[in-house]
C-alpha cells in the first residue's frame, strides 16, 4: 500500500512541477563526477561489485529489475560513482518495459537524496486527528 501511496505523490509532484522530471526537486548543489567509463561499466554490468552487475544485467536482458536491485544499483552510480542521476534514470528509461517517466524519475532523486521527504505516517496521523480519529 505504502508504494501506490509514492507514487500517487509522485505524479502530484510532477503534475505540480513538472521540472522535476529533469531538474531537481530539492537542489543540493552537487557536483557530480563526469566519468564516461565508469557510467559504462555500471550500464554494462562490469563494476566489479556482483550484486550491481546482476542487476544492471538483468535490465539489459530482461528489461526489468526488483525494485530491491533497482535501489542497489541507483545508490551505487549515486553515492559511490557519485554520478548524476539523470544517467541513470535516462538508461533505465531507455530499457524497462516497466518504464515511467514520473515513477522512474522521482525515484532517482528520492536515491540520489534529491526527491521531497515525507513521512507518511506523521501526515496520516495529523489527518486523523485532525477528523477526529
Amino acid at each position: 500500500m505504502r508504494q501506490v501511496a509514492w507514487r500517487d505523490f509522485y505524479h502530484q509532484v510532477l503534475a505540480a512541477r513538472p521540472a522535476t522530471s529533469v531538474a531537481d526537486y530539492r537542489p543540493r548543489r552537487d557536483r557530480w563526477r563526469r566519468d564516461d567509463e565508469a557510467f559504462a561499466a555500471w550500464r554494462d554490468g562490469r563494476t566489479g561489485y556482483p550484486i550491481v552487475d546482476a542487476g544492471m544485467r538483468q535490465l539489459a536482458a530482461e528489461g526489468w529489475m526488483h525494485n530491491r536491485a533497482r535501489l542497489i544499483v541507483g545508490s551505487f552510480l549515486t553515492k559511490t560513482l557519485y554520478l548524476d542521476w539523470r544517467l541513470g534514470a535516462q538508461h533505465f528509461l531507455d530499457l524497462l518495459v516497466d518504464g515511467d517517466v514520473v515513477n522512474n524519475q522521482m525515484n532517482w532523486q528520492w536515491v540520489a537524496r534529491h526527491a521531497p521527504l515525507v513521512d507518511l505516517t506523521e501526515a496520516t496521523e495529523r489527518f486523523r486527528a485532525a477528523r477526529g480519529h
